[in-house]
Protein backbone atom coordinates (compact mmCIF):
# COMPACT_ATOMS: atom_id res chain seq x y z
CA UNK A 1 0.00 0.00 0.00
CA UNK A 2 1.39 3.51 -1.09
CA UNK A 3 1.95 6.46 1.97
CA UNK A 4 -1.51 8.22 0.38
CA UNK A 5 -3.52 6.28 3.65
CA UNK A 6 -1.17 7.73 5.99
CA UNK A 7 -2.18 11.24 5.55
CA UNK A 8 -5.70 11.27 6.73
CA UNK A 9 -5.37 9.23 9.36
CA UNK A 10 -2.09 11.33 10.64
CA UNK A 11 -3.85 15.06 10.23
CA UNK A 12 -6.70 13.67 12.26
CA UNK A 13 -4.28 12.01 15.10
CA UNK A 14 -2.46 15.44 14.85
CA UNK A 15 -5.74 17.47 15.32
CA UNK A 16 -6.91 14.72 17.80
CA UNK A 17 -3.83 15.84 19.78
CA UNK A 18 -4.01 19.49 19.14
CA UNK A 19 -7.93 19.19 20.33
CA UNK A 20 -7.53 17.34 23.43
CA UNK A 21 -3.92 17.29 25.37
CA UNK A 22 -3.45 20.97 24.65
CA UNK A 23 -6.51 22.57 26.42
CA UNK A 24 -5.99 19.87 28.92
CA UNK A 25 -2.73 20.99 29.59
CA UNK A 26 -3.70 24.90 29.72
CA UNK A 27 -6.92 23.68 32.13
CA UNK A 28 -4.45 22.08 34.07
CA UNK A 29 -1.80 24.61 34.15
CA UNK A 30 -4.92 27.51 35.56
CA UNK A 31 -5.62 24.90 37.89
CA UNK A 32 -1.84 25.17 39.37
CA UNK A 33 -2.31 28.47 39.35
CA UNK A 34 -5.44 28.41 41.46
CA UNK A 35 -4.17 25.80 43.61
CA UNK A 36 -0.48 27.94 44.44
CA UNK A 37 -3.07 31.46 44.69
CA UNK A 38 -5.45 29.21 47.14
CA UNK A 39 -2.53 27.75 48.81
CA UNK A 40 -1.10 31.02 49.93
CA UNK A 41 -4.89 32.06 51.16
CA UNK A 42 -4.87 28.97 53.37
CA UNK A 43 -1.46 29.74 54.57
CA UNK A 44 -2.84 33.36 55.51
CA UNK A 45 -5.95 31.53 57.49
CA UNK A 46 -3.56 29.73 59.07
CA UNK A 47 -1.48 32.10 60.33
CA UNK A 48 -4.85 34.17 61.55
CA UNK A 49 -6.21 31.41 63.13
CA UNK A 50 -2.49 30.74 64.90
CA UNK A 51 -2.56 34.66 65.90
CA UNK A 52 -6.33 34.33 67.58
CA UNK A 53 -4.93 31.11 69.29
CA UNK A 54 -1.59 32.73 71.09
CA UNK A 55 -3.95 35.87 71.81
CA UNK A 56 -6.10 33.45 73.53
CA UNK A 57 -3.42 32.09 74.96
CA UNK A 58 -1.40 35.68 76.05
CA UNK A 59 -4.90 37.46 77.75
CA UNK A 60 -5.33 34.20 79.85
CA UNK A 61 -1.56 34.80 80.95
CA UNK A 62 -2.68 38.24 81.34
CA UNK A 63 -6.09 37.64 82.82
CA UNK A 64 -4.30 35.54 85.82
CA UNK A 65 -2.15 39.27 86.61
CA UNK A 66 -5.64 40.76 86.92
CA UNK A 67 -7.26 38.21 89.08
CA UNK A 68 -4.56 38.30 91.50
CA UNK A 69 -4.80 42.16 91.46
CA UNK A 70 -8.44 41.88 92.05
CA UNK A 71 -7.59 39.64 95.23
CA UNK A 72 -5.69 42.33 96.72
CA UNK A 73 -8.14 44.88 95.85
CA UNK A 74 -10.89 43.21 97.62
CA UNK A 75 -8.39 42.43 100.92
CA UNK A 76 -9.24 44.41 104.01
CA UNK A 77 -5.98 45.80 104.66
CA UNK A 78 -6.86 47.87 101.50
CA UNK A 79 -10.56 48.54 102.70
CA UNK A 80 -9.20 49.76 105.98
CA UNK A 81 -6.21 51.45 105.01
CA UNK A 82 -4.01 49.37 106.79
CA UNK A 83 -0.89 49.99 104.27
CA UNK A 84 1.30 48.23 106.48
CA UNK A 85 -0.50 44.80 105.80
CA UNK A 86 -1.35 45.51 102.48
CA UNK A 87 2.70 45.58 101.91
CA UNK A 88 3.07 42.72 103.55
CA UNK A 89 0.82 40.74 101.73
CA UNK A 90 1.93 42.61 98.22
CA UNK A 91 5.30 40.94 98.94
CA UNK A 92 3.82 37.56 99.10
CA UNK A 93 1.85 37.84 96.01
CA UNK A 94 5.04 39.15 94.50
CA UNK A 95 6.58 35.64 95.70
CA UNK A 96 4.00 33.88 94.56
CA UNK A 97 4.38 34.62 90.85
CA UNK A 98 7.63 34.80 89.74
CA UNK A 99 7.12 37.07 86.74
CA UNK A 100 6.05 39.74 88.91
CA UNK A 101 8.88 42.40 89.90
CA UNK A 102 6.60 44.24 92.25
CA UNK A 103 3.47 45.25 93.50
CA UNK A 104 2.41 49.30 93.16
CA UNK A 105 -0.74 51.13 95.01
CA UNK A 106 -1.02 54.83 94.12
CA UNK A 107 -3.60 56.95 94.65
CA UNK A 108 -5.98 58.97 91.89
CA UNK A 109 -3.55 61.50 91.37
CA UNK A 110 -0.49 59.03 90.47
CA UNK A 111 1.47 59.18 94.34
CA UNK A 112 3.41 56.35 95.07
CA UNK A 113 1.43 54.33 98.08
CA UNK A 114 3.59 51.75 98.59
CA UNK A 115 5.67 49.66 96.65
CA UNK A 116 6.60 45.79 97.28
CA UNK A 117 10.07 46.15 96.67
CA UNK A 118 10.99 48.87 98.77
CA UNK A 119 10.64 48.63 102.53
CA UNK A 120 7.50 49.96 103.61
CA UNK A 121 7.34 53.38 104.31
CA UNK A 122 11.22 53.99 102.82
CA UNK A 123 11.83 57.78 102.17
CA UNK A 124 12.42 58.97 98.70
CA UNK A 125 9.36 57.68 96.89
CA UNK A 126 10.48 56.36 93.45
CA UNK A 127 8.15 58.01 90.50
CA UNK A 128 5.73 55.77 88.32
CA UNK A 129 6.70 54.33 85.77
CA UNK A 130 4.69 54.92 82.33
CA UNK A 131 2.10 57.31 83.68
CA UNK A 132 -0.05 57.48 80.43
CA UNK A 133 -1.08 53.85 81.10
CA UNK A 134 -1.74 55.17 84.82
CA UNK A 135 -3.42 58.02 83.88
CA UNK A 136 -5.53 55.96 81.32
CA UNK A 137 -6.47 53.17 83.77
CA UNK A 138 -8.44 56.62 86.49
CA UNK A 139 -9.79 58.17 83.31
CA UNK A 140 -11.71 54.72 82.11
CA UNK A 141 -12.08 53.06 84.89
CA UNK A 142 -10.67 49.68 83.63
CA UNK A 143 -7.75 47.21 83.63
CA UNK A 144 -5.23 49.25 81.77
CA UNK A 145 -2.22 46.81 79.94
CA UNK A 146 1.13 49.64 80.01
CA UNK A 147 4.10 49.72 77.52
CA UNK A 148 7.23 47.86 77.67
CA UNK A 149 9.36 50.02 80.01
CA UNK A 150 12.83 50.39 81.72
CA UNK A 151 11.94 50.59 85.32
CA UNK A 152 13.69 52.31 88.41
CA UNK A 153 16.12 50.05 88.91
CA UNK A 154 16.70 49.02 85.44
CA UNK A 155 14.58 46.10 85.06
CA UNK A 156 12.46 45.74 81.87
CA UNK A 157 8.59 45.33 82.81
CA UNK A 158 5.09 46.36 81.67
CA UNK A 159 2.58 47.41 84.33
CA UNK A 160 -0.84 45.36 84.76
CA UNK A 161 -3.18 48.54 86.29
CA UNK A 162 -6.44 47.84 88.37
CA UNK A 163 -7.91 51.32 89.47
CA UNK A 164 -9.90 50.80 92.99
CA UNK A 165 -13.30 52.17 93.08
CA UNK A 166 -14.50 53.51 96.53
CA UNK A 167 -18.12 54.79 95.74
CA UNK A 168 -18.43 55.32 92.35
CA UNK A 169 -14.74 56.74 91.90
CA UNK A 170 -11.26 56.00 91.52
CA UNK A 171 -9.83 55.77 95.09
CA UNK A 172 -6.43 54.00 94.26
CA UNK A 173 -4.92 52.35 91.51
CA UNK A 174 -3.13 48.63 92.18
CA UNK A 175 -0.22 47.95 89.55
CA UNK A 176 2.00 45.25 88.83
CA UNK A 177 5.03 44.78 87.06
CA UNK A 178 5.61 42.00 84.83
CA UNK A 179 8.75 40.90 83.01
CA UNK A 180 8.25 40.17 79.99
CA UNK A 181 10.02 36.60 80.18
CA UNK A 182 6.80 34.72 80.83
CA UNK A 183 5.32 35.53 77.59
CA UNK A 184 8.71 34.49 75.92
CA UNK A 185 8.50 31.17 77.47
CA UNK A 186 4.33 31.06 76.26
CA UNK A 187 5.35 31.44 72.90
CA UNK A 188 8.16 29.03 72.74
CA UNK A 189 6.39 26.64 73.85
CA UNK A 190 4.05 26.59 71.22
CA UNK A 191 5.94 24.81 68.95
CA UNK A 192 5.38 26.30 65.49
CA UNK A 193 6.58 25.07 62.56
CA UNK A 194 10.00 25.44 61.34
CA UNK A 195 10.83 28.75 60.00
CA UNK A 196 7.58 30.03 61.45
CA UNK A 197 7.90 32.94 64.43
CA UNK A 198 5.49 34.59 66.84
CA UNK A 199 5.77 37.77 68.79
CA UNK A 200 3.94 39.91 71.42
CA UNK A 201 3.77 43.41 70.79
CA UNK A 202 3.07 46.38 73.15
CA UNK A 203 0.75 49.46 72.44
CA UNK A 204 3.23 51.82 71.58
CA UNK A 205 4.70 48.64 68.45
CA UNK A 206 7.38 47.62 71.17
CA UNK A 207 8.31 43.82 70.33
CA UNK A 208 7.55 42.70 73.99
CA UNK A 209 8.00 38.72 73.24
CA UNK A 210 9.41 36.47 70.29
CA UNK A 211 9.43 32.99 69.98
CA UNK A 212 13.26 32.68 68.60
CA UNK A 213 15.72 31.53 70.84
CA UNK A 214 17.59 34.10 70.55
CA UNK A 215 15.39 37.12 71.26
CA UNK A 216 15.93 39.30 74.25
CA UNK A 217 13.50 42.16 74.94
CA UNK A 218 14.92 45.79 73.61
CA UNK A 219 15.91 48.51 75.98
CA UNK A 220 13.87 50.60 73.79
CA UNK A 221 12.33 50.86 70.43
CA UNK A 222 10.08 53.27 69.26
CA UNK A 223 8.09 52.24 66.35
CA UNK A 224 5.68 54.53 64.22
CA UNK A 225 4.80 52.26 61.48
CA UNK A 226 5.10 48.86 62.57
CA UNK A 227 3.26 46.01 60.46
CA UNK A 228 1.45 44.79 63.46
CA UNK A 229 -0.37 47.90 64.39
CA UNK A 230 -4.11 47.65 63.97
CA UNK A 231 -5.93 50.13 62.37
CA UNK A 232 -8.71 51.52 65.39
CA UNK A 233 -11.90 49.24 65.27
CA UNK A 234 -9.76 46.50 63.81
CA UNK A 235 -9.70 42.99 65.87
CA UNK A 236 -6.98 41.19 63.20
CA UNK A 237 -6.07 41.12 59.87
CA UNK A 238 -3.61 39.45 57.42
CA UNK A 239 -1.04 40.26 54.70
CA UNK A 240 2.85 40.85 53.37
CA UNK A 241 5.19 42.70 55.55
CA UNK A 242 8.96 42.99 56.36
CA UNK A 243 9.87 40.63 58.88
CA UNK A 244 12.33 41.31 61.65
CA UNK A 245 15.36 40.56 59.67
CA UNK A 246 14.15 42.22 56.64
CA UNK A 247 12.93 39.92 54.41
CA UNK A 248 9.55 39.38 53.01
CA UNK A 249 6.66 37.69 55.54
CA UNK A 250 3.05 36.41 55.28
CA UNK A 251 1.87 38.27 58.58
CA UNK A 252 -1.47 37.47 60.93
CA UNK A 253 -2.12 39.99 63.54
CA UNK A 254 -4.81 39.33 66.37
CA UNK A 255 -5.65 42.37 69.43
CA UNK A 256 -4.82 40.78 72.78
CA UNK A 257 -8.64 41.11 74.15
CA UNK A 258 -9.51 44.04 74.65
CA UNK A 259 -6.26 46.07 75.19
CA UNK A 260 -4.35 47.28 72.34
CA UNK A 261 -1.06 44.88 72.73
CA UNK A 262 -1.10 42.46 69.85
CA UNK A 263 -0.03 39.20 68.82
CA UNK A 264 1.25 38.46 65.13
CA UNK A 265 2.87 35.08 63.26
CA UNK A 266 5.43 35.53 60.67
CA UNK A 267 5.87 33.27 57.61
CA UNK A 268 8.42 33.85 55.25
CA UNK A 269 7.57 34.04 51.82
CA UNK A 270 10.39 32.28 50.45
CA UNK A 271 9.48 28.94 52.78
CA UNK A 272 5.93 29.02 50.70
CA UNK A 273 7.05 30.41 47.13
CA UNK A 274 9.97 28.15 46.33
CA UNK A 275 8.31 24.77 46.46
CA UNK A 276 5.83 26.20 44.63
CA UNK A 277 8.13 27.70 41.98
CA UNK A 278 9.99 24.31 41.80
CA UNK A 279 6.47 22.38 41.27
CA UNK A 280 5.06 24.88 38.99
CA UNK A 281 8.86 25.04 36.85
CA UNK A 282 8.82 20.98 37.38
CA UNK A 283 5.10 21.62 36.12
CA UNK A 284 5.89 23.36 32.70
CA UNK A 285 9.06 20.98 31.67
CA UNK A 286 6.29 17.71 32.11
CA UNK A 287 3.57 19.47 29.89
CA UNK A 288 6.70 20.44 27.19
CA UNK A 289 7.91 17.02 27.39
CA UNK A 290 4.63 15.50 27.41
CA UNK A 291 3.47 17.64 24.19
CA UNK A 292 6.43 16.37 22.10
CA UNK A 293 6.28 12.79 23.16
CA UNK A 294 2.53 12.96 22.38
CA UNK A 295 3.46 14.66 19.19
CA UNK A 296 6.33 11.62 18.33
CA UNK A 297 3.83 9.27 19.31
CA UNK A 298 0.78 10.37 17.03
CA UNK A 299 3.23 10.24 14.02
CA UNK A 300 4.82 6.61 14.78
CA UNK A 301 0.96 5.35 15.33
CA UNK A 302 0.33 6.93 12.10
CA UNK A 303 3.09 5.87 9.92
CA UNK A 304 2.54 2.38 11.40
CA UNK A 305 -1.07 2.14 9.98
CA UNK A 306 -1.93 -0.36 6.86
CA UNK A 307 -3.68 -3.19 7.74
CA UNK A 308 -7.51 -3.00 6.78
CA UNK A 309 -10.08 -2.40 9.51
CA UNK A 310 -11.93 -5.96 8.82
CA UNK A 311 -9.65 -7.41 11.86
CA UNK A 312 -10.69 -5.31 14.02
CA UNK A 313 -14.41 -6.32 12.87
CA UNK A 314 -13.71 -10.03 12.89
CA UNK A 315 -12.36 -9.11 17.07
CA UNK A 316 -15.55 -7.51 17.93
CA UNK A 317 -17.64 -10.13 16.45
CA UNK A 318 -15.79 -12.60 18.61
CA UNK A 319 -16.14 -10.04 21.40
CA UNK A 320 -19.73 -10.04 20.75
CA UNK A 321 -19.61 -14.11 20.89
CA UNK A 322 -18.47 -14.62 23.74
CA UNK A 323 -15.08 -16.37 22.17
CA UNK A 324 -11.59 -15.83 23.36
CA UNK A 325 -9.46 -12.73 21.58
CA UNK A 326 -6.55 -13.49 19.27
CA UNK A 327 -4.47 -10.60 21.02
CA UNK A 328 -0.80 -11.72 20.10
CA UNK A 329 1.04 -8.78 18.72
CA UNK A 330 0.33 -7.60 15.31
CA UNK A 331 2.66 -5.18 14.20
CA UNK A 332 -0.73 -2.94 13.88
CA UNK A 333 -1.32 -0.55 16.43
CA UNK A 334 -5.06 0.18 16.13
CA UNK A 335 -5.21 -3.63 16.43
CA UNK A 336 -2.68 -3.72 19.53
CA UNK A 337 -5.16 -0.86 20.68
CA UNK A 338 -8.04 -2.13 20.33
CA UNK A 339 -6.87 -5.41 22.06
CA UNK A 340 -5.66 -3.28 25.29
CA UNK A 341 -9.04 -1.68 25.23
CA UNK A 342 -10.32 -4.74 25.56
CA UNK A 343 -8.21 -6.28 28.03
CA UNK A 344 -8.78 -3.16 30.01
CA UNK A 345 -12.54 -3.74 29.80
CA UNK A 346 -11.76 -7.13 31.15
CA UNK A 347 -9.60 -6.08 33.58
CA UNK A 348 -11.77 -3.39 34.61
CA UNK A 349 -14.47 -5.30 35.80
CA UNK A 350 -11.91 -7.04 38.13
CA UNK A 351 -11.29 -4.19 38.71
CA UNK A 352 -14.26 -2.83 39.98
CA UNK A 353 -14.66 -6.07 42.27
CA UNK A 354 -11.15 -5.08 43.64
CA UNK A 355 -12.45 -1.33 44.51
CA UNK A 356 -15.74 -2.43 45.99
CA UNK A 357 -13.62 -4.42 48.28
CA UNK A 358 -11.26 -1.48 48.92
CA UNK A 359 -14.44 0.72 49.35
CA UNK A 360 -15.59 -1.14 52.27
CA UNK A 361 -12.33 -1.31 53.47
CA UNK A 362 -11.92 2.25 53.60
CA UNK A 363 -15.54 2.54 55.15
CA UNK A 364 -14.21 0.31 57.81
CA UNK A 365 -11.34 2.61 58.47
CA UNK A 366 -13.66 5.54 58.61
CA UNK A 367 -16.08 4.05 61.06
CA UNK A 368 -12.93 2.92 63.20
CA UNK A 369 -11.18 6.33 62.79
CA UNK A 370 -15.30 7.99 63.96
CA UNK A 371 -14.82 5.89 66.93
CA UNK A 372 -11.71 6.79 67.95
CA UNK A 373 -12.96 10.36 67.42
CA UNK A 374 -15.68 9.65 69.69
CA UNK A 375 -13.75 8.03 72.13
CA UNK A 376 -11.05 10.95 72.05
CA UNK A 377 -14.24 13.11 72.49
CA UNK A 378 -15.70 11.45 75.37
CA UNK A 379 -11.97 11.26 77.21
CA UNK A 380 -11.40 15.79 76.31
CA UNK A 381 -14.99 15.79 77.85
CA UNK A 382 -13.53 13.54 81.20
CA UNK A 383 -10.51 15.52 81.00
CA UNK A 384 -11.88 18.80 80.93
CA UNK A 385 -14.64 18.17 84.11
CA UNK A 386 -12.00 16.82 86.30
CA UNK A 387 -9.78 20.03 85.11
CA UNK A 388 -12.37 22.51 86.25
CA UNK A 389 -13.13 21.15 88.70
CA UNK A 390 -9.51 21.18 91.10
CA UNK A 391 -9.92 24.69 90.95
CA UNK A 392 -13.44 24.74 92.25
CA UNK A 393 -12.63 23.41 95.84
CA UNK A 394 -10.07 26.37 96.65
CA UNK A 395 -12.16 28.77 95.45
CA UNK A 396 -14.99 27.50 97.55
CA UNK A 397 -12.54 27.93 100.65
CA UNK A 398 -11.53 31.01 99.61
CA UNK A 399 -15.05 32.27 99.81
CA UNK A 400 -15.11 31.01 102.87
CA UNK A 401 -12.40 32.60 104.25
CA UNK A 402 -13.27 36.24 102.36
CA UNK A 403 -16.88 35.65 104.48
CA UNK A 404 -14.97 35.22 107.64
CA UNK A 405 -13.05 38.42 106.95
CA UNK A 406 -15.14 40.89 104.76
CA UNK A 407 -17.69 42.54 105.76
CA UNK A 408 -21.13 44.06 105.49
CA UNK A 409 -20.04 45.97 102.29
CA UNK A 410 -18.93 43.23 100.42
CA UNK A 411 -22.06 40.88 101.02
CA UNK A 412 -23.17 41.42 97.74
CA UNK A 413 -19.83 40.51 95.76
CA UNK A 414 -19.79 37.26 97.64
CA UNK A 415 -23.35 37.07 97.16
CA UNK A 416 -22.79 36.74 93.35
CA UNK A 417 -19.20 34.62 93.52
CA UNK A 418 -21.11 32.10 95.93
CA UNK A 419 -24.00 32.32 93.16
CA UNK A 420 -21.47 31.76 90.03
CA UNK A 421 -19.16 29.13 91.89
CA UNK A 422 -22.49 26.91 92.48
CA UNK A 423 -23.54 27.41 88.42
CA UNK A 424 -19.94 26.00 87.38
CA UNK A 425 -20.03 23.42 89.81
CA UNK A 426 -23.56 22.55 88.30
CA UNK A 427 -21.80 22.59 84.77
CA UNK A 428 -18.91 20.44 85.99
CA UNK A 429 -21.21 17.94 86.92
CA UNK A 430 -23.11 18.09 84.00
CA UNK A 431 -20.14 17.20 82.39
CA UNK A 432 -18.59 14.82 84.02
CA UNK A 433 -21.74 13.04 84.47
CA UNK A 434 -22.65 13.06 80.43
CA UNK A 435 -18.75 11.92 80.01
CA UNK A 436 -19.44 9.01 82.35
CA UNK A 437 -22.60 7.81 80.14
CA UNK A 438 -20.91 8.07 77.13
CA UNK A 439 -18.15 5.88 78.49
CA UNK A 440 -20.55 3.70 79.97
CA UNK A 441 -18.90 3.94 83.11
CA UNK A 442 -22.13 5.38 85.09
CA UNK A 443 -22.74 2.85 88.13
CA UNK A 444 -26.21 2.98 89.41
CA UNK A 445 -27.11 1.85 92.94
CA UNK A 446 -29.81 -0.92 93.05
CA UNK A 447 -32.09 -0.51 96.02
CA UNK A 448 -35.66 0.32 96.76
CA UNK A 449 -36.57 3.87 97.03
CA UNK A 450 -39.68 5.50 97.93
CA UNK A 451 -40.44 8.07 95.13
CA UNK A 452 -42.27 10.53 97.70
CA UNK A 453 -38.84 10.99 99.13
CA UNK A 454 -37.08 11.76 95.92
CA UNK A 455 -39.51 14.55 95.30
CA UNK A 456 -38.82 15.72 98.85
CA UNK A 457 -34.83 15.96 97.98
CA UNK A 458 -35.34 17.39 94.94
CA UNK A 459 -37.50 20.16 95.75
CA UNK A 460 -34.92 20.93 98.78
CA UNK A 461 -32.08 21.02 96.15
CA UNK A 462 -34.15 23.50 94.07
CA UNK A 463 -34.14 27.32 94.76
CA UNK A 464 -37.02 28.67 96.42
CA UNK A 465 -39.91 29.27 94.09
CA UNK A 466 -43.49 30.75 95.43
CA UNK A 467 -45.20 28.72 92.63
CA UNK A 468 -43.55 25.17 93.71
CA UNK A 469 -44.77 22.96 95.95
CA UNK A 470 -45.69 18.71 96.68
CA UNK A 471 -49.66 17.72 96.39
CA UNK A 472 -50.36 17.18 100.53
CA UNK A 473 -51.07 13.67 99.41
CA UNK A 474 -48.83 10.92 97.18
CA UNK A 475 -49.32 7.33 96.61
CA UNK A 476 -46.55 4.85 97.76
CA UNK A 477 -44.33 4.03 95.01
CA UNK A 478 -41.55 2.38 95.09
CA UNK A 479 -38.55 1.60 92.57
CA UNK A 480 -35.49 -0.38 92.50
CA UNK A 481 -32.56 2.09 91.71
CA UNK A 482 -29.89 4.40 92.98
CA UNK A 483 -32.20 7.48 94.91
CA UNK A 484 -28.92 9.74 94.32
CA UNK A 485 -29.40 9.90 90.39
CA UNK A 486 -33.17 9.29 90.67
CA UNK A 487 -33.11 12.91 92.52
CA UNK A 488 -30.66 14.23 90.41
CA UNK A 489 -32.68 13.37 87.55
CA UNK A 490 -35.83 14.98 89.09
CA UNK A 491 -33.80 17.64 90.13
CA UNK A 492 -32.54 18.36 86.58
CA UNK A 493 -36.60 18.86 85.25
CA UNK A 494 -37.28 21.30 88.34
CA UNK A 495 -34.16 23.53 87.55
CA UNK A 496 -35.61 23.06 83.97
CA UNK A 497 -39.05 24.18 84.78
CA UNK A 498 -37.72 27.04 86.78
CA UNK A 499 -35.04 28.35 84.42
CA UNK A 500 -37.95 28.82 81.57
CA UNK A 501 -40.55 29.79 84.38
CA UNK A 502 -39.10 32.17 86.64
CA UNK A 503 -42.26 33.77 87.64
CA UNK A 504 -44.95 30.95 86.54
CA UNK A 505 -46.16 27.98 88.69
CA UNK A 506 -44.83 24.50 88.94
CA UNK A 507 -46.61 21.82 89.82
CA UNK A 508 -44.90 18.20 90.80
CA UNK A 509 -46.97 15.25 91.06
CA UNK A 510 -46.79 11.15 91.37
CA UNK A 511 -49.15 9.01 89.69
CA UNK A 512 -49.36 5.24 89.12
CA UNK A 513 -50.30 3.51 86.45
CA UNK A 514 -50.12 -0.45 85.02
CA UNK A 515 -47.45 -1.44 87.35
CA UNK A 516 -45.03 1.69 86.74
CA UNK A 517 -44.86 5.27 88.84
CA UNK A 518 -44.72 8.63 86.81
CA UNK A 519 -43.15 11.39 87.86
CA UNK A 520 -44.64 14.93 86.54
CA UNK A 521 -43.05 18.30 86.28
CA UNK A 522 -45.44 20.66 84.55
CA UNK A 523 -44.51 24.30 84.05
CA UNK A 524 -46.64 27.27 82.56
CA UNK A 525 -43.46 29.07 80.80
CA UNK A 526 -41.85 29.22 77.61
CA UNK A 527 -43.10 26.28 75.78
CA UNK A 528 -41.72 24.22 72.62
CA UNK A 529 -41.84 24.12 69.30
CA UNK A 530 -42.45 20.64 67.87
CA UNK A 531 -38.24 21.02 66.79
CA UNK A 532 -37.13 21.53 70.08
CA UNK A 533 -39.29 18.73 71.63
CA UNK A 534 -37.61 16.02 68.68
CA UNK A 535 -34.24 17.57 70.25
CA UNK A 536 -35.12 18.21 73.67
CA UNK A 537 -33.14 15.21 75.22
CA UNK A 538 -29.62 15.27 72.92
CA UNK A 539 -26.65 16.48 74.82
CA UNK A 540 -25.56 19.86 74.22
CA UNK A 541 -29.05 20.91 72.41
CA UNK A 542 -30.27 24.47 73.08
CA UNK A 543 -33.54 26.24 72.15
CA UNK A 544 -33.60 28.61 70.28
CA UNK A 545 -34.79 31.27 72.81
CA UNK A 546 -33.37 34.25 73.94
CA UNK A 547 -34.33 33.29 77.58
CA UNK A 548 -32.37 30.06 77.06
CA UNK A 549 -29.09 31.68 76.59
CA UNK A 550 -30.31 34.41 79.29
CA UNK A 551 -30.38 31.41 81.84
CA UNK A 552 -27.00 29.78 81.11
CA UNK A 553 -26.10 26.14 80.62
CA UNK A 554 -24.63 23.86 78.56
CA UNK A 555 -28.02 21.78 77.04
CA UNK A 556 -26.67 18.32 79.15
CA UNK A 557 -29.43 18.43 82.12
CA UNK A 558 -32.25 16.85 80.00
CA UNK A 559 -29.50 14.55 78.16
CA UNK A 560 -28.41 13.38 81.80
CA UNK A 561 -32.17 13.00 83.01
CA UNK A 562 -32.79 10.00 79.93
CA UNK A 563 -29.57 8.48 80.56
CA UNK A 564 -30.57 8.42 84.43
CA UNK A 565 -33.96 7.21 83.63
CA UNK A 566 -33.12 4.32 80.87
CA UNK A 567 -30.77 2.75 83.11
CA UNK A 568 -33.46 2.59 85.89
CA UNK A 569 -35.12 0.69 82.81
CA UNK A 570 -37.54 3.50 82.59
CA UNK A 571 -38.78 6.07 79.87
CA UNK A 572 -38.73 10.14 80.15
CA UNK A 573 -40.93 12.08 77.79
CA UNK A 574 -41.41 15.91 76.29
CA UNK A 575 -44.58 17.16 75.48
CA UNK A 576 -45.90 20.74 75.07
CA UNK A 577 -48.64 22.48 73.09
CA UNK A 578 -46.33 24.71 71.43
CA UNK A 579 -44.64 28.26 72.44
CA UNK A 580 -45.46 30.35 75.32
CA UNK A 581 -48.11 27.39 76.59
CA UNK A 582 -45.96 25.99 78.54
CA UNK A 583 -43.82 22.33 78.96
CA UNK A 584 -45.11 18.95 81.12
CA UNK A 585 -42.11 16.26 81.46
CA UNK A 586 -42.84 12.54 82.71
CA UNK A 587 -40.70 9.74 84.13
CA UNK A 588 -42.25 6.40 83.73
CA UNK A 589 -40.72 3.85 86.52
CA UNK A 590 -41.57 0.54 86.52
CA UNK A 591 -41.98 -0.65 90.37
CA UNK A 592 -40.03 -2.65 92.55
CA UNK A 593 -43.30 -5.13 93.06
CA UNK A 594 -44.61 -5.44 89.14
CA UNK A 595 -41.05 -6.63 88.03
CA UNK A 596 -38.71 -3.66 87.81
CA UNK A 597 -35.71 -5.66 89.36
Amino acid sequence: MSGRPEQPLRRQLLLLFATGLLPLALFAAWNMRAAIVAHRAEVERSALSLTRALASAVDGELEGSRASLRSLSLLPALTEGDLRQLHLLSQKAVQARPSWLAVILTDADGRVLLRSSRPFGAPGAEPVVDPDSLRLAVAQRRPVLGSLAVGSRGNLAFAVRLPVLREGQVAYVLSAALQPDRLVELLRRQQLPEGWTSSVFDGQGQRVARSTEDFRPPRAQPVSDAPNRLPPGWREMTGHASGADGGSVYLGVSRIGTTDWTVSVEIPTALLDAPLQRTLVGYVVGIVLSLGLSLALALYVARRVSRPIRAIRDQAVRLGEGQPLQLGPSGITELDQMGQALQKAAAQRAEAASEREDLLASLRQALQRAGEAAQAKDQFLAVLGHELRNPLAPMVTALQLLDRKAGPDTDRERLIMRRQLQHMRRLVDDLLDISRITRGALVLQREPVDLRTVLERAIEAVPDHPGLRLPDALPPAVVRGDETRLVQAVTNLLVNALRFSPQAPVTVDLALAGGEACIVVQDEGTGMDAGTLARVFEPFYQAEQPVARAAGGLGLGLAIVHSIVAGHGGRVAARSDGPGRGSRFEIWLPLADAGGG
